[in-house]
């Protein structure tokens, strides 16, 4: 009786099979149907193979965590870490193949140095080190590298490719070495795409200026390049943050009501333009403050003011003898 969406669980299992049941495609003029497997990139293939792969890797990541291994995954791409013999490696995932009837990886690479999607990974005795992945062409680097394509095109917008590069740069060098040598990587695609030394260091002179790099912490003398990292997946992390809570239904919005005088010849088109106005200055100046961001001003409208709207505007000067009256002979000001 369980639901998910307003469907039952036998429900979408019968709606799944349907599909993997109806799969068809042309092939060299002719009409063929698929008995195995899924089209690959359809929006009902991913999610299986998703679901397929996180119960195929239970005996296996069982076994990684008692030797203290590591497995991450990325879809349908895997990387773990192997301290022991190769056989015993290749022996364990041909067991863990044996309880499906189909295969699910490819091992495409083994060794103390390897890639992952546009990530180095090397073991440099018994430590792990990561660094930007370029793939090679004829000995040669492709430039950019091959996930670069998401980026913005470097002739089109050279600003946010530099950024981009540096960014990932820091975020994927764990060692201020391999960090140098990757700017000095970005710096050589620029002057093949025509661009001076002076883009290259005004980019980079802006992402230390925008994370703050100091050379001494508050606490301990850190290097520069350690706290720029630091600085760097903290606003990843905030990014995060941000992101889920941009998904959440907002809260209840505060609403303050302000009764102003105006002009007798503001309409409500007037006002309301006016109310809009002040509420986007509002937003503008404190999105990011946690109470005042919530906060919506209204301005209602009245049939009269309680005074002309010179009284508001002219400056004037109290009399003396006001001033020095007492409290109680005083005259009241005028409530509203």
């Amino acid at each position: 009786d369980y639901h998910i969406q307003g469907m039952t669980i036998d429900t979408i299992l019968q709606l799944v099979r349907l599909v993997l049941d109806n799969q068809y495609f042309v092939y060299n003029y002719k009409f063929y149907k698929q008995t195995q497997g899924g089209a690959s990139g359809s929006l009902l293939t991913i999610p299986l193979v998703y679901i397929y792969l996180f119960y195929w890797q239970h005996d296996l990541l069982s076994n990684l965590i008692n030797n203290n291994e590591l497995f991450l995954r990325y879809r349908d791409e895997a990387f773990i870490t192997w301290n022991r013999s190769e056989d015993e490696l290749r022996s364990i995932l041909t067991m863990a193949y044996t309880e499906f009837s189909q295969p699910i990886w490819n091992i495409t690479e083994i060794g103390s140095t390897i890639h992952f999607r546009d990530i180095k990974i090397s073991n440099d005795n018994g430590v792990l080190q990561t660094s930007v992945y370029h793939e090679c062409m004829y000995h040669e680097p492709v430039l950019p590298p091959s996930l670069d394509l998401l980026q913005l095109p470097i002739q089109r917008n050279v600003w946010s490719w530099l950024r981009k590069s540096i960014l990932k740069a820091i975020r994927y060098c764990s060692t201020e070495y391999s960090f140098k040598n990757e700017l000095i990587h970005i710096s050589i695609i620029l002057r093949i795409h025509d661009f001076s030394d002076e883009t290259f260091t005004q980019g980079h002179e802006e992402v230390i200026e925008d994370f703050g790099v100091t050379i001494r912490d508050e606490i301990a003398c850190v290097p520069t390049y350690d706290t720029m990292r630091r600085h760097l997946f903290a606003y990843d992390k905030y990014r995060q943050i941000k992101a889920i809570k941009a998904t959440q239904p907002p809260g209840p919005q505060q609403e303050i009501i302000l009764q102003l005088p105006y002009p007798s010849n503001w309409d409500k088109t007037v006002i309301d333009n006016f109310e809009q106005e002040i509420n986007h200055i509002l937003k503008e100046n404190f999105e990011n403050h946690s109470q005042i961001k919530q906060l919506k001003i209204r301005i209602l409208q009245t049939q009269e003011n309680p005074f002309p709207i010179v009284h508001f505007l002219i400056k004037k000067r109290p009399d003396v003898n006001y001033l020095t009256l007492p409290d109680e002979t005083k005259p009241k000001p005028y409530m509203y």
